[in-house]
């Protein structure tokens, strides 16, 4: 990415210990949000006269269940334990007694050592899959198949064909009572103002202009894969699927960013591509607006540097500069620079009232699952995103709020089984250009 003004905000070798003195700061204030309290877990078969389990609770619509993962405190656990909407209940894991510790670590009614326990619950409205990647397609099939609402990391499966295979099994008639089922594919920072405000100021012709590039750097700091990247010694003892995988953990994120600030109409087209053991790159043309749009990326993963997701759109009008566009809870900066007089380039930030972006993903996700939306929803999109538009012209302040429906209703900014398919799509081509194949589907 060109080196501007902007630009020196990201993270120089001195502010390290800074950085991860804030890092540490915010994970010590997670776990202070999260709650550890030892309470006793309830067995999986505790359950009364009704059939139902002693803990359920009748005032909350949306009860969610969680795979015990390391991800799932940051993107359930601790981002539902600021709103009263979502309801964590239970977990599992196939050690039952890392199930239960992980339970009463987390004040968590109830825990199962078997995946399948947790689907069977007849309770359970919805679950998050936090399970590593290869393993996404079976258990959100299985969810899927069980009537339940799914929240599953990204990517959603490790390729297109199982992307296609679950928009398939989801577009099936579901006896469930709460059908039509949602699948949410875990791009988290979709969801916070920064992002949909960005997205807005990118699909406003008058104040961009004709859009003409959009790049991208992303890494997030891994201490493993630095040090074996310094050391020279590779990573995954060169099980290629592993290495594959691994790494597209960090660069899905950057494909799906790119797709998500411009409109669905605009597909991407690779036109290059590069993977390599730490480290991915790419290059699309993209039609918009009429105009052809140059869009890259490039992800680091070996690299002794902080978080960076930043994001340079030029337009004829005006260039746009995201700093930390994927967690700007923690910090980020918003630049605006007129084409016709850099000098007044303005800086700005939004951080509304501190909401992480999994805060707002699950909230939109709950709200989802509450509104029941009919299948398709064709009517209403145009509504919702009205909606959305009218409500944030501006400063998206603080919180989605009332508007939290619409993003289910705006497909411009809810990442569903429709977005995950084209993610999937994008990624293979990635794959294929950079001179490799997809990443195989697991043997069940």
């Amino acid at each position: 990415m060109p080196t501007d003004n902007h630009e020196a905000s990201l993270i120089s070798g001195w502010m390290y210990p800074i950085f991860a003195a804030v890092g540490f700061y915010w994970l010590i204030r997670f776990a202070a949000l999260g709650g550890t309290t030892s309470t006793p877990a309830t067995k999986d078969t505790e359950r009364d006269s009704t059939g139902r389990c002693k803990d359920w609770h009748p005032g909350a619509y949306h009860i969610l269940r969680a795979w015990a993962s390391g991800i799932a405190k940051f993107a359930v656990i601790w981002a539902a334990s600021k709103g009263a909407s979502v309801r964590v209940v239970a977990i599992a894991s196939r050690d039952r007694a890392r199930a239960r510790a992980y339970a009463e670590k987390h004040n968590i009614p109830r825990y199962y050592d078997n995946y399948q326990k947790l689907l069977d619950d007849p309770d359970v409205d919805a679950v998050y899959v936090g399970l590593p990647t290869s393993y996404h397609y079976m258990w959100s099939a299985k969810a899927i198949e069980a009537g339940k609402h799914v929240l599953v990391e990204k990517p959603l499966t490790v390729n297109y064909k199982e992307a296609k295979d679950l928009q398939k099994l989801l577009s099936q008639p579901s006896k469930s009572p709460r059908a039509p089922l949602i699948v949410l594919e875990g791009y988290h920072y979709r969801f916070h103002p920064v992002a949909r405000h960005i997205k807005a100021l990118v699909s406003d012709k008058e104040f961009m202009g004709d859009l003409k590039e959009i790049q991208m750097d992303f890494s997030l700091l891994d201490p493993k894969a630095c040090l074996k990247n310094y050391l020279g010694i590779g990573d995954g003892g060169g099980d290629e699927k592993f290495l594959k995988i691994k790494l597209l953990d960090r660069w899905c994120y950057a494909v799906d960013t790119l797709r998500f600030l411009l409109p669905q109409e605009s597909k991407l087209e690779v036109k290059d591509a590069s993977i390599s053991t730490f480290r991915a790159s790419a290059k699309f043309n993209a039609r918009y607006q009429g105009n052809s749009v140059v869009a890259s990326y490039v992800v680091e993963k070996g690299k002794i540097e902080g978080i960076t997701w930043n994001i340079r759109i030029e337009g004829s009008n005006h260039t746009v500069l995201v700093s930390n566009i994927g967690h700007p809870y923690i910090y980020h900066s918003i630049s605006i620079r007129p084409s016709n007089d850099p000098t007044k380039t303005r800086t700005f930030k939004m951080y509304g009232e501190g909401e992480t972006t999994f805060e707002h993903q699950l909230e939109a996700f709950s709200a989802a699952i509450r509104a029941r939306e009919p299948k398709g929803v064709p009517g209403r999109i145009k509504a919702f995103s009205a909606a959305i538009r009218a409500r944030e012209p501006k400063g998206v302040p603080g919180r989605i709020k009332n508007v939290k429906r619409g993003v289910f209703g705006d497909y411009e900014i809810w990442s569903g089984i429709d977005s995950a398919v084209q993610n999937m799509r994008v990624i293979d081509e990635v794959f294929k250009k950079a001179g490799t194949t997809s990443i195989p589907s697991r043997s069940y």
